[in-house]
């Protein structure tokens, strides 16, 4: 009887909670790359390419291989981190519907926002995690456009 019930336990933590506790493992570790400057990065040997990013691909990132990530230094500090296709925060990754992301997010209010050069207005929900603002962008209401976990 012990042996089914502990089965039963684990069959049930493996379809309620394994999930999440990956999930949460890694967004921290995601996180836990703000720890670094851009020198402490190099450091690392963390292997990466040089990318254009951003609007209009005006910035300088280095994508992280074989995670998905893409990290934006300013002045030596890590300010941003783009999350590319593959990666899901929250259990939203891009392509989602907007609608579907609001409910996994909760009771967030969405923002109406204009990119530069946009006329059309974009939406914009966010969400507080560990002191990092995480935003998630739809350029029409639609799907998740973008995923972005900024330092402040």
């Amino acid at each position: 009887m012990k042996k089914i019930m502990i089965i039963i336990f684990l069959s049930f933590f493996n379809l309620f909670g394994a999930d999440k506790i990956n999930e949460d493992s890694k967004l921290n570790k995601i996180i836990n790359y703000f720890e670094y400057n851009e020198s402490s990065f190099h450091k690392k040997k963390i292997m990466y390419e040089i990318v254009s990013t951003g609007a209009e691909e005006s910035l300088e990132g280095y994508k992280v291989k074989n995670e998905n990530l893409i990290l934006i230094f300013e002045n030596g500090v890590l300010e941003m981190i783009e999350i590319l296709d593959g990666n899901e925060i929250f259990d939203i990754k891009i392509g989602l519907s907007y609608k579907d992301a609001q409910k996994k997010l909760g009771n967030i209010n969405p923002k109406k926002i204009y990119l530069v050069g946009d006329d059309k207005p974009s939406y914009l929900l966010e969400k507080i995690y560990k002191g990092r603002r995480i935003s998630f962008l739809s350029y029409s209401k639609e799907t998740i456009d973008e995923i972005t976990i900024y330092r402040k």
